[in-house]
């Protein structure tokens, strides 16, 4: 099943849309516009398995808490107003505030600095799958051009925007 309607691309050629569904020729409601995202959803789910799920929840939460969490901590080690009436800080130290500069300190560590780190690596790691797998002798060179690769820039613009879970 493709699409099939016929449209006048960017160089005033006529072409047939080639895709199931396509942005330009999908007249969806809000309702199946979210129902839509909803279904790429659980078909990426179903591709990638349960591991995949619990990842990408994972990644949110984190993602989510880095500036509250991080903030407090700063505030803790830099002893802001705010917690003085909690510790006396640095001056008169006591253990409540032993503990929570150290737990802050170690906080700033892994999720200020290993946070970032680990994304930098992931995405780092996925170009280098990607440069592998496309870009490697086996294939001459045929995927370095994209003018012979026959698949466009805005071709390439159009399905991403159409399929949700295609960059998922």
């Amino acid at each position: 099943f493709s699409c099939g309607e016929e449209f006048i691309d960017e160089e005033g050629q006529a072409c047939v849309c080639l895709y199931a569904l396509c942005e330009a020729h999908s007249h969806l409601s809000t309702k199946e516009t979210i129902m839509q995202l909803l279904f790429s959803k659980v078909r990426t789910f179903r591709m990638n398995g349960f591991l995949w799920a619990l990842c990408a929840i994972g990644l949110a939460l984190a993602n989510a808490a880095y500036t509250p969490v991080l903030n407090t901590a700063l505030m803790i080690v830099a002893c802001h107003p705010y917690y003085q009436c909690e510790f006396d800080c640095w001056e008169n130290m006591n253990q409540k505030f032993i503990l929570a500069a150290f737990l802050s300190i170690v906080t700033i560590t892994l999720l200020g600095v290993g946070l970032p780190v680990a994304l930098f690596a992931f995405l780092y790691r996925r170009n280098q799958l990607v440069a592998q797998n496309s870009l490697g002798p086996e294939y001459e060179g045929k995927y370095t051009d994209p003018e012979t690769t026959g698949l466009h820039m805005e071709e390439w613009r159009r399905f991403v925007a159409s399929d949700h879970s295609a960059m998922a």
